[in-house]
């Protein structure tokens, strides 16, 4: 990627038709299975994401055959619940309160750009795909916004992290003319360049008259919010496990549905073909009985194994749960009124797994606003991207009297302000202190009246 970085640079931050073509080859495997983990996610009726929509029978099997396609949705499962856990509650955007300017403008940014959501949306595609990525801009009304860009979209040229990026594009498919191009979108630390990349030219047709296009930002403003170092998916490593969960499955409810075709065993009796025609297609069989035995009628059905079948499925979900880093529900730590630290002790490796994710996104966010704040430092905005903390808060079940009874024991041996953060109702340590010292002084500040003799209003 280096030398790649280099040919750029000399070439004023600007890519050459092979360039592109070469970043498109390396990459469209990876994307390719991205988008691919993204529709099985939605998990359409028949889509060829989902691989039991599309089993089929062998040919040499009966037309009678039954076929269910039962699709057992732990991918989404193992998608959202980290989604809730980890975003459930908003992320906290703090900045020294002193700076109230700066503090107005991330308040507002964060309302004109509905973070909430696009927090959410993101963690839910990074978890997906294995990164997702954001584009800041400058909307018509001049205000910065940012939105969320398909990961199978996007390609980062940078030596260290897809979160700072030195150079990034993206790229898809569009008409153009009587033809299907590429149009690419060049993002350098001060212009997007747009392109039209043809299968078979040797050089890209600039697309005017926005090319090029000044973005007012002062670096690369196209980055990537990885999930994991490896940018793998939370459900990737067990995609084998889900399928055999659902062949499994499905087998079981089609061995149930199939017995009402089961076969019908006639022994030691006399019909004629045509009615043995009939009873043929509608699926009898007729077998000569022993001599002197009386004549018989019945099913032929399948003994099922239920113990075993169970069994198999069970450790299918066990396995599941325990390689993707899931949760167990059915568990019973999640029923009645357990302590929080059994809770806790058995969303251990959710939280593993979050912890990374969150330190992944804090850093793309650092990254955001050290961008942004490249565009508010021409508005006499000064922001210090180094001095921006991103709370988040676990969505966690709460048990208010377990944490009443843990602050209460905490008076007087930390800090007012960190005994306040341990109350999950709380979410501003600080204003709920100050909170409390207004209405302190207010309750010294009124006398009290109650032993007071009414007679002395009257002199």
């Amino acid at each position: 990627m280096k030398h790649i970085i280099r040919q750029i640079k000399n070439n004023n931050g600007l890519p050459t038709a092979k360039v592109i073509k070469q970043l498109i080859e390396e990459k469209k495997g990876r994307h390719k299975v991205m988008r691919e983990l993204y529709e099985r996610y939605k998990a359409e009726i028949g889509s060829p994401a989902v691989p039991i929509f599309n089993r089929k029978l062998e040919q040499n099997e009966s037309a009678n055959k039954i076929n269910n396609k039962l699709n057992n949705d732990f991918f989404g499962e193992i998608v959202d619940t980290k989604v809730g856990y980890l975003v459930g509650k908003p992320i906290s955007y703090v900045y020294d309160p002193k700076e109230q300017v700066v503090i107005d403008a991330i308040r507002d940014f964060n309302l004109i750009n509905n973070i909430e959501d696009l927090d959410s949306e993101t963690v839910k595609k990074a978890a997906i795909c294995g990164y997702a990525a954001r584009q800041l801009y400058v909307d018509r009304e001049g205000q910065e916004r940012v939105k969320n860009i398909n990961p199978w979209e996007c390609v980062f040229i940078t030596d260290g992290r897809i979160a700072e990026p030195e150079y990034a594009f993206r790229y898809y498919t569009i008409e153009h003319g009587n033809e299907e191009v590429i149009r690419v979108e060049w993002f350098n630390e001060k212009h997007i360049t747009y392109y039209i990349l043809r299968k078979d030219a040797l050089e890209m047709d600039p697309e005017e008259p926005v090319n090029p296009y000044e973005h007012l930002f002062d670096y690369c403003t196209l980055f990537g919010i990885a999930n994991n170092d490896e940018l793998q998916g939370d459900a990737e490593k067990v995609l084998s496990l889900i399928d055999a969960y659902d062949r499994a499955l499905s087998d079981c409810s089609s061995e149930i549905e199939q017995f009402r075709l089961a076969y019908m065993l006639i022994v030691g009796m006399d019909i004629d073909e045509e009615i043995l025609e009939q009873m043929k297609r509608t699926g009898a069989i007729q077998v000569d009985g022993e001599p002197d035995a009386p004549a018989d009628a019945k099913f032929i059905t399948k003994d099922i194994n239920d113990t075993f079948i169970q069994n198999t499925l069970d450790r299918f979900e066990e396995n599941i749960i325990r390689f993707a880093r899931h949760v167990n529900f059915n568990d019973e730590a999640f029923g009645g009124n357990a302590s929080g630290v059994a809770i806790r002790y058995k969303l251990m490796n959710l939280e593993n797994k979050c912890i990374t994710g969150e330190r992944k996104f804090s850093s793309s966010l650092r990254y955001q606003y050290k961008v942004l704040g490249s565009a508010w430092g021409k508005k006499s905005i000064h922001l210090d991207h180094l001095e921006m903390e991103y709370q988040f808060s676990r969505n966690l079940p709460v048990n208010l009297k377990e944490e009443a009874e843990t602050t209460a024991l905490l008076r007087g041996h930390v800090s007012e302000n960190t005994r306040l953060s341990k109350l999950s109702f709380v979410p501003d340590p600080q204003q709920e202190k100050e909170e409390m010292e207004k209405e302190e002084a207010a309750l010294v500040g009124t006398p009290n009246r109650a032993h007071e003799d009414p007679e002395d209003d009257d002199e």
